[in-house]
């Protein structure tokens, strides 16, 4: 149990520190892009078929670049 909590301590400390400047420039462009790439899903248009597929993966790659620390 108290691994545990001293994970989840970490965890927190790791959770609420602040990132560098570099890393909030690369989060900051992946969600700008994901939400680009999402909109670009959602509007009802007439696309390529390219267009879907790589909106897609740029949506995907924007969630690992915003979830990885």
């Amino acid at each position: 149990m108290e691994k545990l909590a001293s994970l989840v301590n970490l965890l927190i400390k790791r959770w609420t520190s602040s990132s560098p400047k570099t890393y909030q420039v690369i989060t900051n462009v992946a969600i700008g892009t994901g939400i680009a790439a999402t909109i670009i899903t959602l509007i009802p248009l007439s696309y390529p078929v390219w267009v879907l597929p790589t909106a897609a993966f740029a949506i995907a790659l924007s969630a690992k670049f915003t979830v990885e620390k």
